[in-house]
């Protein structure tokens, strides 16, 4: 590079530098081979009736719950997600493939995510993190690395999601937190992130606000009552954190329904 910079003629020239990333021979070889490595990445299998939009992935297919083990069977997965609680059929789908499964529902009870929780490479969290950016780019992540919590830890956040939907109406420390799912509050945070892409508060919050979606849409609370029963102390604060999940206020969600 210094014999090029001192060069009267090459000084004044652009260049642009490279090297071949590990495991091919030259750049040429390394970009020849992404068609290639995503199509092998495999197929992003929905189960159920809904799933958050998620453009980067392309190999998508939608199947009933009785269609799962044939299409496994014949075909390569990426990630399988669902909204149907059945233990025997994600462990016969662990039998036939290692593929990161994602169980996205609007609620779970204790001795459901305790089940659950006996089934490697299994997630499980609410459908409010569906309008999350965090937990989309967390998806992508798992569809094109597969990188999974190992069951024990895993555990520990199933535990953690169960506990902070049980408790969203009520005020929530992080001490109670790490107490019920015994571990630090610093680990805690550190493996929730891991899995699910959010901290257990920012998951907190939006729980605590697809909750009060639903009372909007479908009580005639005021908003004060609203903010008071998913858990804020106050309507200001409920308004500000409201704004910055829906990206409108609660108002708007009132006056259309949307």
């Amino acid at each position: 590079m210094n014999l090029l910079s001192r060069h009267s003629q090459l000084s004044k020239t652009a260049l642009a530098c490279f090297h071949a990333p590990s495991n091919h021979e030259s750049l040429h070889a390394a970009l020849s081979s992404v068609p290639r490595e995503a199509s092998a990445l495999g197929l992003l299998l929905v189960v159920g009736a809904s799933f958050p939009d998620v453009p980067v992935i392309e190999h998508i297919q939608h199947c009933t719950h009785e269609e799962v083990l044939d299409i496994v069977r014949t075909q390569h997965i990426g990630l399988l997600v669902s909204d149907v609680f059945d233990p025997l059929l994600y462990e016969q789908v662990r039998r036939i493939t290692s593929a990161p499964i994602v169980l996205i529902r609007e609620s779970w009870r204790r001795d459901e995510a305790e089940q659950l929780s006996l089934i490697p490479r299994l997630i499980i969290t609410h459908r409010c993190v569906e309008e999350s950016r965090e937990f989309e780019t967390r998806l992508i992540t798992l569809y094109t690395s597969g990188e999974v919590l190992p069951p024990l830890t895993g555990a520990l956040v199933k535990r953690a999601v169960v506990f902070l939907a049980e408790h969203a109406t009520k005020a929530v420390s992080r001490w109670q937190l790490s107490e019920a799912v015994h571990v630090s509050e610093d680990y805690l945070t550190r493996i929730f992130r891991k899995e699910l892409g959010l901290s257990p508060w920012e998951y907190l919050n939006r729980y605590r606000i697809y909750l009060a979606t639903i009372l909007l849409k479908e009580s005639t609370l005021t908003i004060n009552e609203v903010a008071s029963q998913t858990g804020f102390q106050d309507q200001a604060y409920f308004c500000r954190v409201f704004r910055k999940i829906k990206g409108c206020a609660p108002t708007k969600i009132r006056s259309t329904g949307e």
